[in-house]
């Protein structure tokens, strides 16, 4: 914790001494602050997993185990994610923009 000494307090994560604007300030600086947030919260985490007992523990492993998704060895996502993108890819391998493609396609006359 910072101590106040006549308007000037060490900062709780760097240790640099800084002025007090206020008496709720404990660090230096925004990085600072973000960064004794950040530890808070992972100390709190810690501690609440620590409370919990052995079964809670092992069912909430449990839990994290069945919420991700498995992966399948040997499946490929497909190539193409719509029929606009598979269309477009067609297009570029006869040399035409997607619009000629389209219109040749349905026979219609372009240019």
């Amino acid at each position: 914790m910072a101590e106040a000494n006549k308007g000037w307090a060490v900062c709780s994560v760097c240790g640099k001494e800084f002025e007090i604007v206020g008496n709720r300030k404990k660090c230096c600086s925004k990085a600072c602050g973000e960064e004794r947030s950040r530890r808070q919260c992972c100390e709190r985490g810690k501690a609440r997993y620590r409370a919990l007992s052995p079964e809670q523990k092992k069912e909430l492993a449990m839990k994290r185990k069945q919420a991700k998704p498995k992966k399948v060895k040997g499946a490929m996502k497909p190539k193409f994610q719509n029929e606009l993108a598979r269309a477009a890819a067609e297009a570029r391998k006869h040399g035409m923009s997607y619009g000629k493609y389209v219109a040749n396609c349905e026979g219609r006359r372009y240019g």
